[in-house]
């Protein structure tokens, strides 16, 4: 989600970090906003949505319209982390960044972090397969050019029957070339001569000839 342009400077975001099981439950809440700008105003949220004996695990970034952020871009943001769980932390990774709670920590803290292109993610780290989240900052990388095609790397064919012989070359990314028929040793049916040797690598799709016994 890009974020609208009125939001690139002063921009708030919320980071909720819930623990469950705890005997003390709360929220992790963080707000960032660019350092140049006026203070951020820290929202805390409840722990558990619904009754106490219910509560649910979940980590997220949300601006202040509580949308969930999903990019940002590029810059020095300040982050204040408000925690006030004993059993839930707030860990953000990226490009040159690693900055953690504690898990049994609590309070609050301010973090100036600098976000450039790239993929960030965020998770606490008591359970980081539950409660995690990503957003990315800039442009992103352009896709991988793809592959190129598949060698053609010739099978051998002598000794096989045509319709193998088919298959191996298909299977070995190359095509079937010219068939002609002639006499040989072998029963009919069966390739006794190919164009290129086993083993040769070619370029994809090279066609392969045969000679097949009468």
């Amino acid at each position: 989600m890009k974020l609208p342009l009125h939001w690139t400077r002063g921009a708030r975001f919320l980071l909720v970090c819930v623990a469950v099981g705890m005997a003390v439950l709360g929220a992790t809440a963080v707000v960032a906003s660019r350092a140049a700008a006026s203070p951020a105003v820290i929202t805390k949220l409840f722990a558990y949505d619904g009754e106490p004996d219910e509560p649910y695990n979940g980590i997220w970034l949300k601006d202040a319209n509580g949308a969930l952020v999903t990019h940002l871009d590029p810059g020095t943001y300040e982050i204040e982390v408000d925690d006030h769980s004993p059993g839930s932390s707030f860990h953000l990774i990226g490009p040159g960044v690693d900055m953690k709670t504690s898990i049994e920590g609590v309070g609050q803290t301010t973090w100036t972090v600098t976000f450039t292109d790239g993929t960030y993610t965020y998770h606490c780290d008591f359970l980081p397969f539950v409660m995690h989240g990503s957003f990315t900052v800039g442009n992103p990388p352009p896709p991988p050019p793809p592959p190129p095609p598949a060698k053609c790397v010739v099978p051998k064919l002598v000794g096989k029957s045509l319709a193998k012989a088919k298959t191996r070359l298909s299977a070995a990314h190359c095509r079937t070339g010219a068939v002609r028929h002639g006499q040989s040793h072998l029963r009919p049916g069966i390739v006794y001569w190919q164009s290129r040797k086993p083993g040769a690598r070619l370029p994809h799709g090279t066609k392969i000839g045969m000679r097949v016994s009468r």
